[in-house]
């Protein structure tokens, strides 16, 4: 999978068990087969969540300014001092404007692994924007999504995810003379 998170909805966890339980028995005879199928599933799940991590929150100017009032929206000193280093650095614009392509959106990326696939993205800000960890309170106000958030949860149990794992095990099977 492309993250380890439990889907919240039973219904799901309930299909998602039944489709491991079919990994599990394709990796008995067609070990390669069965890791092919999961990389495949998790590509192209990765790849959706992708397309949903680069949609930018709606501009809210109010949260905004209330943050910059309670403190400056840093929930630490030193993302405080970051700030100020890339802003004097050239780094970052102040006030600063959205991009239309490029940016936080476009250092998204999905990769590969034996058996799975790993979503990053490249910007040294990344974290302070969509890591619930460090995610900054005027991020946190805006409405970014975070990686480890219930909307993260809500996402591995869409129909759309739970499908596309079934149509890669189904497609090995298929490829393998077996039958799903």
């Amino acid at each position: 999978m492309v993250m380890q998170q439990k889907t919240a909805v039973s219904f799901n966890a309930k299909h998602l068990a039944n489709l491991k339980a079919k990994i599990d028995k394709l990796a008995g005879s067609y070990p390669r087969a069965a890791e092919r199928a999961s990389r495949n599933a998790s590509m192209a799940i990765g790849h959706m969540l992708v397309d949903e991590l680069k949609i930018y929150p709606p501009s809210r100017p109010e949260v905004r300014s209330l943050a910059w009032k309670a403190g400056g929206g840093f929930v630490t000193d030193k993302q405080r001092r970051w700030y100020f280093l890339m802003l004097k650095h050239g780094m970052l614009d102040s006030p600063y404007r959205r991009r239309v392509s490029g940016g936080l959106a476009g250092a998204w990326n999905v990769r590969a692994t034996k058996t799975g696939a790993i979503v990053t993205n490249k910007m040294p800000y990344a974290p302070f924007v969509q890591d619930e960890r460090y995610q900054s309170r005027i991020h946190s106000q805006s409405g970014w999504k975070t990686a480890h958030s219930q909307w993260m949860k809500n996402f591995f149990g869409r129909p759309e995810v739970m499908r596309i794992i079934k149509e890669s095990i189904e497609a090995i099977y298929q490829e393998k003379g077996l039958t799903y």
